[in-house]
């Protein structure tokens, strides 16, 4: 078994082929409240299993057991009902091509869905699509809105690259002094690249 970490979730690939995706101890704060271990009732149904965190537990228990379908459409079922944190499952499956054909229409909307509720990574996700442009229409205005509320929880390549969208006034006015406030508090984070970028504008005197 080799083991992974990924946009703070564990992904553990099986054979080389199978893949089993959960969120471990400690991995992000997707969702308030932590699940609890429970007893799986493989016949349970949409109709019989209505409760978030119950659906949550369903969706490990057949992800891990290599039962995709089912399920992601637990995922689904709790994604619909306002899981953060399997919006957030969702959005990394359906960009990475876990387990389904990879879906970036999808991916984006589920990320979108865990964003609008506070969700750092999510938020992160968002910005670095519209900086990039390539699975939505680069606007750097967007990823500046969605990189500082990620940056405002602490979230260090948030941090980052708001910083570089301030130093290069891309989205924002240009102003070094914001940026590099952000680049300070992202190398204090742990950013590297933060660190150097950091040190390069104390070199020239900013």
């Amino acid at each position: 078994m080799c083991i992974y970490k990924k946009y703070d979730i564990y992904i553990c690939v099986c054979v080389c082929t199978h893949v089993y995706v959960a969120l471990l101890s400690g991995c992000g704060n997707a969702d308030s409240q932590n699940i609890q271990i429970i007893d799986i009732n493989k016949n349970a149904t949409v109709a019989t299993v209505q409760d978030t965190l119950t659906q949550l537990n369903l969706a490990e228990n057949n992800f891990k057991q290599k039962e995709y379908d089912t399920s992601v459409q637990w995922y689904r079922l709790a994604a619909a009902k306002g899981s953060v944190k399997a919006q957030y499952i969702l959005g990394i499956i359906f960009e990475e091509g876990i387990v389904v054909r990879r879906n970036y229409r999808e991916a984006v909307n589920y990320y979108r869905m865990a964003a609008n509720q506070g969700n750092a990574h999510s938020q992160l996700k968002l910005g670095m699509f519209y900086t990039e442009g390539n699975i939505v229409k680069q606007d750097y205005r967007e990823a500046a809105k969605w990189f500082k509320l990620s940056a405002e929880q602490n979230n260090a390549d948030a941090q980052y690259q708001l910083g570089t969208l301030y130093c290069k006034g891309l989205g924002v006015t240009i102003n070094h002094e914001e940026g590099k406030m952000w680049y300070g508090k992202s190398c204090e984070n742990g950013n590297d690249e933060a660190c150097n970028a950091f040190k390069r504008m104390n070199e020239q005197n900013y």
